[in-house]
């Protein structure tokens, strides 16, 4: 939310009073950001996976 609002409006200077408003640390933000294309990544591996299991229970 804080990430979809600061590119909405522009508000780059606004990182600090964003993330006290939600009740997290500046560099817990920017650790979450950072990890975004692992988080991706993951994803797309599970889907992956669980497809390989239906198959596997479908044979």
């Amino acid at each position: 939310m804080i990430e979809r609002t600061i590119r909405r409006y522009q508000l780059k200077k606004a990182v600090s009073y964003l993330c006290k408003l939600a009740g997290v640390s500046r560099g817990g933000y920017y650790d979450w950001i950072k990890a975004v294309p692992t988080r991706e990544l993951r994803g797309e591996q599970d889907d992956l996976d669980i497809e390989r299991i239906k198959r596997k229970s479908d044979g």
